[in-house]
This record gives structure tokens, sequence and C-alpha cells, in this order.
């Protein structure tokens, strides 16, 4: 009893009189769900050795991982090399650490897969399986999507041509009477543009630092250039976004600051990525639910040691490193050899350590890329739309644990597929100086 009034005491000074009622209440509610979760987790016993319960968590308050974790695993598991055993009913439920990113996403994976409701118990009744069951209950789907890196598609998966997710006809034409009001032709093409800034995390996950994300931030206008170019090429323009710092500068008949306007919601959201041309983004997370629907990506912006070799991209060009004492850009093969061995998402970290800095692409070097992500998607003809010379001079500066990063499983019969994703054309002739000859 003293040696817990002791420890309610140092959690006291240490957390304050709010912080300690958060914490208490937190360890009530996680008690009391356990309470609830115990029938359950009989019914599971009794059952088990007729049927096995697979419970997967979906990360329902990150868009990211909502998009794909959940799709990749559909593919695995029609893919058929990973389960042998014929008795497992697998069941979803969703997290509690933030609010469901977005209620459309939600509703189709709900008409796709066995989401069970009560997630706080759900996640109980997961902790009580693994509690018993051990390695058992930790078979390779689970403990590959039920994590953050299940969102990786190391198999080639997303080149597979089909969604798992489809819309309503109710909402096919909910969404035709919406372009209506953007004043967006039916059979007109569109592309999507977004720029990451801090606020969406800001507003979505509140009271937690998420800084060390900052340096994927961009300035949204420095697209200006790329959204006038493709209006006047006839496509519409969509600057996505949920909530954003900034407003989308540019005055265009066919450009729409959708992210600012009254009629933007959840369900369009998914509908515009969703039917895009093609999307140009910066990595950031709604980049997940074009891959999703299978949808060309621009990757802009992108710091060179997030780059991935099963990141299902049509075409990158990365941000620049410089110096900050000397101002000069640091060569490729540097950057790797400096960060192959940093700790993962510490960027910012490293960056400082070695007195470096990011520089954003230019609205020129953006321009560049959008005309040849439109050549390429145009062009029929794989021959002639070959892959530049430095193409391959770039990849040789970068050892394969950039494209297999992770030392995580591989399941019996599944075949580790990396790419090397095309850089920008213009980009890698721009700075042919920083590639090693």
């Amino acid at each position: 009893m003293i040696k817990k009034i002791n420890t309610m005491n140092t959690v006291l000074k240490r957390e304050g009189v709010f912080g300690f009622v958060k914490l208490a209440r937190v360890k009530f509610l996680c008690g009391l769900y356990g309470l609830l979760a115990v029938p359950f987790f009989l019914i599971i016993l009794l059952f088990y050795p007729i049927l096995r319960i697979r419970l997967i968590p979906l990360f329902s308050f990150r868009i990211g991982h909502y998009a794909l974790n959940a799709e990749l695993f559909l593919c695995a598991f029609d893919s058929k090399v990973y389960d042998k055993n014929k008795r497992i009913l697998t069941l979803f439920y969703t997290l509690t650490e933030g609010p469901i990113c977005n209620s459309q996403l939600h509703k189709m994976w709900k008409r796709c897969v066995p989401i069970l409701p009560f997630p706080a118990i759900c996640i109980q009744l997961d902790r009580f399986l693994c509690l018993f069951f051990g390695e058992k209950y930790k078979d390779n789907l689970k403990e590959y999507f039920g994590s953050t890196i299940g969102s990786y598609d190391r198999w080639g998966y997303l080149e597979r041509p089909r969604s798992h997710l489809s819309f309503t006809l109710i909402e096919k034409k909910k969404a035709r009477i919406m372009m209506e009001k953007f004043g967006v032709p039916i059979d007109a093409s569109f592309v999507c543009i977004l720029g990451r800034d801090a606020l969406y995390l800001e507003k979505q996950l509140p009271g937690r630092d998420y800084s060390h994300h900052d340096y994927r931030n961009v300035d949204i206008n420095t697209y200006r250039e790329s959204a006038l170019f493709l209006a006047e090429q006839g496509y519409y323009v969509f600057r996505m976004g949920k909530y954003v710092k900034s407003a989308f500068d540019v005055d265009h008949p066919r450009i729409i600051d959708y992210a600012n306007h009254p009629l933007r919601s959840d369900f369009m959201d998914i509908y515009l990525v969703s039917h895009c041309y093609f999307m140009m983004s910066c990595s950031s997370g709604m980049d997940s639910v074009a891959q999703l629907f299978r949808r060309p990506l621009l990757i802009t912006n992108i710091c060179l040691p997030d780059i991935r070799g099963f990141y299902f991209w049509k075409i990158f060009i990365p941000k620049k490193i410089i110096d900050s004492r000397t101002k000069k850009l640091i060569p490729f093969k540097e950057v790797y050899k400096v960060f192959i061995d940093a700790p993962l998402g510490r960027v910012i970290d490293t960056l400082k350590k070695y007195g470096w800095e990011l520089v954003d692409n230019s609205p020129e070097e953006i321009l560049e890329a959008t005309k040849e992500m439109l050549a390429l998607l145009s062009c029929s003809d794989e021959a002639s739309c070959k892959p530049h010379e430095l193409q391959e001079k770039f990849w040789k500066e970068f050892h394969d644990n950039v494209i297999e990063p992770l030392p995580i499983f591989n399941p019996e019969g599944a075949e580790v597929k990396s790419k090397k994703i095309r850089v920008g054309t213009a980009f890698l002739e721009k700075y042919r100086d920083l590639i090693s000859s």
C-alpha cells in the first residue's frame, strides 16, 4: 500500500493534477474495457479448436495507413501465399488514438471488410489473445499489416489494376452533382495537387508533437506555375487538403482551391483523388489514396532519405541539400553515406548534426517534372519513353538498404520486389554535377 501511495505521489508531481487525473482515467477505462472483453475472449477460446480468430488493427486516425494497410492486406490475402490454415476468421477494428481520418474511406472499408464496433474493447481483446496464444497468434499477416510498416508494398501488389474499394451508384451520382457545382464538366480531366503543411496533424491529432515531420512541408504557391500550365492545357486543377495554412494564390477558372472551398468534404476528398488523371504531391498521407485506386503519382519535394524502392510512384524529384556554411550543394552519394546509418525518422536531427539544410524544389523544377509527367502518361510506346541515361548513374549512389531499408520478415513464397523509380529528367540534367561519374 505504501509503495502504491509513493508511486501515485511520484506521478502526481511529474504530471500535475490534470495529468494525473487523465492517466488515472485511462487506466480505469482500460480496466473497464478489459472486463468487457473477457466474455468475448472466452467465446473465442471455446471455438478455437474449430475456428481461429485473427484481429487486425486499422490505423484509422492516419489516412496513409488507413488507405494502404488494409488494401495491401487484402492483396496479400488474395495471393494465397501467406495463409495455409483455412480455419482463420479475420476481423478488423479501428484504433482509438484519434478520430476517424476520413468518414468516406471508413464507410467504403466497412462495405469491404468486417470492422468490429467498440474499438476500445477490441483493443483489449486483441491484447488478451496476444498474451494467451503468444507466437501462435502472431502470424505473418497480422505482424506486418497490423503495424505502421504495413503500408509498404514490398511485393508489387499495387501493380494489379483493380482496387478492393469502389463507389456505389448513388455515390457516383452524388459525385456528378458535386462536380457540376464546382463547374467541372462530366468528361473533363483533372489533376489533384497537394502541398503538405503542419496544420493537418495539429488539427487531426492535437496535443502531440509532430515537428520531426516539418522537413516535409512545402509552400503550396511554388506549384502555381504548374497549375497554370495544366489549366492552359485544358485540365482542371484541384488544390487538395483538409486543413491548410495558406490559400492557393492563383486566379484561373479551371483552378480550384478545393482545400479552402465551402464544398470540401471527406466524400469528395476520396472521389477526386480516386478519379484524377494524376496526382502531384510531396509524399503525404493522401498519396496512399491515389495508390489505393491506382492513380499515377508525381512526387515533388521528397527528401532523399525518405525514398524507398517499393513506392508506387511514376516520377519524383527530391529536395536538394546544401551545406549551411558554404552554401554548396551536397552530392547525392554523400547524402546517402550520411543517412544510411542515421536513425529512421530523425532527418532533422541528422541535418543539424552535419550543418546541412534542405532546399525545396523551385517552381521551374516542379513545372519541368509536370511536363514530363504529362508526356510519360501520354506515351503509348514504352521504347520511346525510356529513362534518361543519368537515371542509372543516380541509382548507383544508393545501396540496397535504401531500396529495402527495413530488416523485416518476408513470408514464404512471396517474392520481394523493388524498383528504381524514375527521377525527373530535367532535374537530373540540371544537377548532373551531383551525380558521380
